[in-house]
Order: structure tokens, then sequence, then C-alpha cells
């Protein structure tokens, strides 16, 4: 292998492979845990987060 060079390559299945994360109700993260999961997450290979959310947000003039 000193002359030839040596490549690996991976071929993906998938465009988005990622997490939802469940942030409804008392499941709320803070920005920095946030901010360490897409760190974790992108070292992995993955390229999306789904925050889910359920009634944790008040939109104005709607209630």
């Amino acid at each position: 292998m000193e002359e030839d060079e040596f490549q690996y390559q991976e071929h993906v299945c998938f465009e988005r492979n990622g997490l939802m994360l469940d942030c409804s109700r008392n499941a709320v993260f803070t920005v920095e845990k946030v901010k360490f999961l897409i760190r974790t997450l992108a070292k992995l290979g993955m390229n999306v987060l789904m925050p889910y959310t359920e009634d944790t947000y008040e939109v104005a003039g709607n209630g």
C-alpha cells in the first residue's frame, strides 16, 4: 500500500437520518443541551433533528 492510495467510501440509503426529540410538556430541553445533542448526532452521521412539540408554547391571540 505504499504506492497505492487506499480510499474507503460509504453510500447511504437515506437522504435524511436523525432523531425526533420529544419537547412536550415537562420534557423541554435547555438550549445548551440541544446544542450538545446536535453535535453528538452530527458525529454519528445524522443530519436531522426534529423537535416534537405539543402545547409547549403559546400563540398570541389564540385563546
